[in-house]
């Protein structure tokens, strides 16, 4: 079974250091909350700026509306002045009724009227009058300086005009209504406003106005906010009628992308709005007339002074980011080199390094108490167990010596054994030699007459026999006396073995106890952290970098518990090996015990036989003397070698049993020396479990 098994693992990969870590957290805690803080603060500084821009420009078309509105009051009432006089009234409804002459002098008269009108008005260019389909009447202010005015009745009477939308619109006004529209043509671009004639003969006749547009445009450009952002003037259906920036009117890519506007406010069914669409600001209001004035604002352009600060906000930033970056480099260094350091130490300790405790308190800068604490307490710690790996090393020197004695004593035991057992098997051999001739002798009893001399001299050859057996039991007893020896040396060497094994469990305690306050003091360091989290959860923002670092804390606390659990571990195997070696020395012991008497009781067997070989030999002496009186005393000797069988069996009896007592005895020695090989197998890992660790 292997106690320990060398992690050859090497760091791994991937992983973020701690002085990154920091690095990154302080740049997350600074960077994050002033990004989110102001992308906020943008949001809704835009907002509002929207809004307040919003509710001027609202102001701001609303205010223009109302002035337009004026204009549009002034001239309806210019017009209606103009219409409604005695000299249009006349001239219209008498024009197919007078002379020409009569004709000539109203029209003079509607002249007058109609230049006195133009001329006070800021507004009227012009007059014409359409008599079913007809020009009956015109007049400009411009006195034919107008090109756009010296066509235009050209076009009024062209089958174009009349066939017209404007036209039949015109035709289709009642009493007191005006009708707006714009034409487009080069010749006749211009702005117009008609109305018709209301008469008792249901003539088809309409009177159209020119307006001076300039007069509008140089009001659209009195309101103008910037150059990029335009103010429109539209009709009913989208069309661009007048504006600040004259190039829009007419510009085909512009009007595309305008009526996509157009649609979006018609949509809204409002007079007047202000909204946000595809990041423009649209604002609108509606004229009396139906027109709309209209603003398209860009919100970059309203906004490009905002922007403009943002850009140096953002620079301003980019500074701070990089200030916070070079104190984050600073503090992560000066936190975490302590920590870095000790873990090096610490992957030491891996490989088996114990000698370097003064190094430690040399390399690792202090700046906290914590850090100090941390330190002092790795040192000992360290130390401590360098002690115990010393004091182990010793103990386990002293039992693998007793265990080599105790090796040694056990093959002895065992070659003192089977040379008893081969004695003993002599002593059986000869034995039953002397049963057959005692057989042979009672045989010869019969013919005892015929055969004296031969029976002579066969007692002299159990005589021979019988002395050698002496000698052998002799050296028997001596040998079981020997054996006596070595199984109370046997005893007292498994006693001392017992002692020391004991000793090492002893120590393997006391180790147990230094790793219980190596624990504790563990155990402190983690409840120190987790105090340290719960402090740096209470300081919030300003606490997540120590945050950080006690869960740092606890991390190597948890390192240095699963250190201490492997120590258990092979703690925990060592004490289980002990427990086997006293378990084995006990054994040892009880067969040691169970051995002494069964010698003691060859011995005094062996005793027996000697005792029972010197009366064969005194019987054996007395049938030589009574050889002579064999004849006359034949069933006297018949007796006495029935004893002598009697005898012999049970010699050969006891010598059995010391043979089988002999066995054991081999196999108490073999399973001594088997239970010392084991011993001396858990000793060889024991050390090879302290070679990873490094001391003198």
């Amino acid at each position: 079974m292997k106690i320990y098994k060398k992690n050859n693992k090497s760091e791994p990969k991937g992983k973020i250091k701690l002085s990154t870590q920091l690095i990154i957290l302080l740049l997350l805690l600074s960077i994050i909350p002033t990004t989110v803080l102001g992308i906020i603060v943008k949001e809704k500084i835009e907002g509002s700026i929207q809004e307040s821009i919003g509710m001027y420009s609202q102001k701001m078309i609303e205010q223009l509306a109302t002035n337009i509105n004026y204009t549009l009051q002034d001239i309806k009432q210019d017009t209606n002045t103009l219409l409604y006089s005695d000299e249009t009234i006349q001239y219209i409804n008498q024009y197919y009724q007078l002379s020409a002459q009569r004709l000539d002098e109203l029209e003079g008269s509607l002249s007058a009227k109609a230049v006195e009108a133009i001329v006070n008005s800021k507004y009227l260019k012009g007059i014409f009058i359409i008599y079913e389909d007809k020009i009956i009447y015109k007049k400009d202010s411009t006195l034919g300086t107008d090109t756009n005015l010296g066509t235009l009745d050209n076009y009024l009477v062209s089958q174009e005009f009349l066939d017209s939308e404007v036209y039949q619109t015109l035709r289709d006004l009642g009493r007191n209504e005006q009708y707006w529209f714009k034409l487009l043509s080069q010749d006749t671009k211009g702005i117009y406003v008609g109305e018709k004639f209301q008469n008792q003969g249901g003539k088809n006749i309409v009177v159209i106005f020119s307006i001076n547009s300039s007069y509008y445009t140089d009001i659209l450009k009195v309101s103008t906010i910037d150059a990029e952002i335009p103010i429109l003037m539209i009709d009913e259906k989208g069309n661009i009628i007048l504006s600040d920036n004259e190039d829009l009117i007419g510009n085909k890519n512009f009007e595309e992308q305008f009526n996509k506007y157009i649609s979006y406010i018609n949509s809204l069914d409002e007079d007047s709005a202000t909204t946000v669409y595809n990041n423009k600001l649209i604002t609108f209001a509606t004229l009396d007339n139906g027109w709309k004035v209209f603003l398209d604002g860009d919100i970059h352009v309203l906004m490009k002074h905002l922007y403009l600060v943002w850009n140096q906000l953002i620079l301003v930033m980019l500074l701070f980011i990089i200030i916070i970056i070079i104190i984050s480099i600073f503090f992560s260094g000066r936190i975490s080199k302590p920590i870095k350091i000790m873990s090096t130490y610490i992957a030491q300790v891996q490989h088996g390094n114990l000698e370097w405790g003064r190094k430690l308190t040399k390399e690792i800068p202090v700046h906290n108490r914590e850090i100090t604490a941390l330190r002092d307490g790795l040192i000992s710690m360290v130390e401590a167990l360098r002690t115990i790996i010393v004091d182990a090393k010793e103990v386990t020197n002293v039992v693998e010596n007793n265990m080599m004695q105790l090796k040694t004593i056990a093959c002895n035991t065992t070659t003192s054994a089977a040379d008893v057992e081969l004695a003993v098997s002599s002593i059986v051999t000869g034995a039953l030699s002397q049963s057959n001739k005692i057989e042979n002798c009672s045989q010869l009893m019969n013919s005892l007459h015929s055969y004296i001399n031969d029976t002579s001299e066969k007692m002299n050859s159990i005589k021979k026999v019988s002395q050698t057996t002496i000698h052998m039991s002799e050296k028997a007893k001596s040998e079981i006396s020997i054996l006596i020896d070595n199984t109370a040396s046997t005893n007292h060497i498994t006693q001392i073995v017992s002692q020391d094994v004991e000793a090492l469990g002893q120590e393997v305690n006391n180790i147990g106890m230094i790793l219980h306050i190596i624990k504790s003091i563990n155990e402190q360091t983690n409840l120190l952290a987790l105090n340290a989290a719960i402090e740096a959860a209470r300081a919030k923002e300003s606490g997540k970098g120590f945050m950080v670092i006690a869960d740092e804390i606890r991390k190597l606390s948890q390192h240095t518990k699963q250190a201490i659990d492997q120590i258990e571990g092979m703690l925990g195997s060592i004490h289980h090996k002990n427990k086997l070696a006293l378990e084995h020395m006990e054994q040892a012991k009880s067969f040691s015990d169970e051995q002494g008497p069964i010698v003691r009781a060859t011995t005094n067997k062996f005793n027996d036989i000697l005792d029972e070989m010197e009366n064969l030999n005194e019987a054996i002496q007395s049938v030589t003397a009574l050889l002579s009186k064999v004849a006359l005393k034949k069933d006297e000797v018949m007796y006495e070698i029935e004893e002598i069988s009697q005898v012999t069996e049970q010699s050969t009896s006891i010598t059995e049993e010391v043979s089988a007592q002999c066995s054991v005895q081999a196999g108490y020695s073999e399973e001594m020396t088997r239970m010392g090989d084991i011993l001396h197998q858990s000793i060889g890992e024991l050390k090879h479990t302290y070679q990873r660790f490094k001391v003198e």
